[in-house]
């Protein structure tokens, strides 16, 4: 959005560029070797695809949503604790293990690390019963480390072949018990509208308190008058 308001002034002003730089001889499609493929583009034909783009429920890897929603259902359906679990198998598609970090046990130096992990934001998920940032402060935490340990993440045959239209993950879980506990889920979850606003709302007031985080969000509101 940023990027087109500076476009539209800058136009204003009287600057111009090259109205070739996408479809012309030298033009980025010429660079990918898919100039042809210029005539097939039709500008502002059926649903814009802007609007296929959501936000993550997971402040993770994309290849993390799903397994880290599949073991926060069973954190919240079952209340197992982290102690009482004996083993995690973890399934994804053949893109999402292979993608690079997301096939991750540590050790995590760095945050950015364990947002890739797929076996980190599984276990965190279990551990905290909740897929929020306060995840990313398990980094060295012994209750973790055992989960990780215990994690199996294995390639299934149906989510390989139904991404990327779908975007799988399953989460099992086996009890010292002897019980086992499984999610799966067919697709990512996306964040609501309403979800984005409460974790706005949950951070901000965290940092600047309740009636800043109301001044901020109203302005966001009303940010085009």
């Amino acid at each position: 959005a940023r990027n087109a308001v500076g476009a539209v002034r800058l136009a204003e002003q009287g600057a111009f560029a090259s109205p070739s730089a996408l479809d012309g001889e030298a033009g980025l499609f010429a660079s990918l070797r898919k100039r042809q493929a210029a005539a097939e583009v039709e500008l502002f034909r059926g649903t814009p695809e802007i609007l296929a783009v959501y936000h993550k429920p997971v402040p993770a890897c994309n290849f993390a949503q799903t397994p880290a929603q599949a073991a926060l259902r069973i954190a919240r359906e079952t209340k197992i604790g982290p102690e009482r679990i004996a083993a995690i198998r973890v399934r994804v598609s053949r893109a999402g293990a292979l993608y690079p970090g997301c096939d991750s046990s540590g050790p995590f130096a760095h945050i950015l690390q364990a947002k890739m992990s797929i076996q980190y934001n599984v276990a965190a998920a279990l551990i905290e019963g909740g897929v929020t940032e306060k995840n990313f402060d398990l980094l060295n935490d012994a209750r973790l480390q055992r989960l990780i340990g215990l994690t199996t993440l294995l390639i299934d045959d149906a989510m390989t072949q139904a991404y990327p239209g779908k975007q799988g993950g399953e989460v099992e879980v086996t009890d010292t018990a002897g019980a086992t506990h499984r999610a799966r889920l067919d697709d990512v979850v996306n964040a609501s509208a309403e979800d984005v606003r409460a974790r706005f709302r949950a951070a901000t007031e965290q940092a600047m308190g309740a009636s800043r985080a109301r001044e901020i969000e109203n302005f966001i509101d009303n940010l085009e008058h």
